[in-house]
């Protein structure tokens, strides 16, 4: 997947989970990229979005491990993220389990 198809963390919404894919590789080493870093903003973490700022929604305030940290909606463009489908993409409201190995446990105990 490239980079210009993935989403970025600016553009999600307030709820939305996603993992960090990458920061942009074009401010690699800069002070920008270090300070993203040393927030924790690091490939394969997930993130959620806690609260938009009430002016064009800046900052945001984003879940970074259990971490409230709040960001500029800049800062935010260059994270490339890929969204964690909600519980319910998955049928979490129906009784089935989500894994066919559930299945197989589920029927081996009766």
């Amino acid at each position: 997947m490239s980079l210009s198809s993935q989403l970025s963390l600016s553009g999600l919404t307030r709820g939305q989970k996603a993992l960090i894919t990458a920061i942009d590789p074009d401010h690699s080493g800069s002070d920008m990229h270090l300070r993203l870093h040393e927030m924790g903003f690091d490939e394969g973490i997930e993130i959620e979005v806690i609260h938009q700022g009430p002016f064009g929604g800046d900052p945001l305030a984003v879940s970074v491990e259990g971490v409230i940290i709040a960001i500029r909606r800049s800062e935010a463009a260059k994270v490339h993220v890929m969204l964690v489908p909600s519980a319910e993409t998955y049928g979490a409201a129906t009784s089935l389990p989500l894994d066919p190995l559930d299945n197989e446990l589920a029927g081996a105990k009766s």
